[in-house]
């Protein structure tokens, strides 16, 4: 990865870090894996695994590392392509569902940790 790449990436989770309250975890920092923490180095209540790269795209592998440093919480892959101001986010959809319900955007209520709509 040449080295404006990983500016790129390093400056995509400053900007990720912030919005959630936090902060972009130095390399090597702590014993989580996550590319963002709260101001005082603990882990956020979300995972963000921030990619920062050519084209907009999903792999399996970012998907893994993802849920495999979550450790159960929720989890969001961010990513802004290059040339892109726009941050995109993708994660599971029973956390989104969730999230939308607990917003009174959709209608629904929470049973055994599924979200059922109306209708």
């Amino acid at each position: 990865m040449a080295a404006k790449d990983r500016q790129r990436g390093k400056a995509l989770e400053l900007a990720v870090g912030r919005m959630f309250g936090g902060r972009r975890r130095r390399s090597g920092e702590g014993l989580e894996f996550d590319d963002c923490l709260a101001a005082d180095g603990s882990p956020l209540p979300i995972s963000l695994e921030c990619k920062s790269y050519e084209k907009l795209q999903l792999r399996q592998s970012w998907v893994d590392q993802a849920v495999r440093n979550s450790h159960g919480r929720p989890w969001v892959i961010a990513q802004r392509p290059r040339g892109s101001r726009r941050i995109y986010a993708t994660c599971d959809i029973a956390f989104l569902l969730s999230l939308a319900q607990q917003a009174g955007v959709i209608p629904g209520e929470e049973t055994s940790g599924r979200v059922t709509g109306a209708g």
